[in-house]
């Protein structure tokens, strides 16, 4: 994953890599979230 960070900060300008790259982890942590809240995953 960090190779292709890399890769995208020299293709593209570093706000939206930053953009992109906080989106799907912010995207990951909701979905982790809503699947605690509704019970799906055991809690831990």
């Amino acid at each position: 994953m960090p190779g292709l960070i890399a890769y995208q900060l020299v293709r593209q300008p570093p706000r939206a890599t930053l953009l992109a790259t906080g989106s799907v982890t912010l995207g990951a942590y909701v979905v982790l979230a809503t699947g605690a809240l509704l019970g799906a995953l055991p809690s831990v």
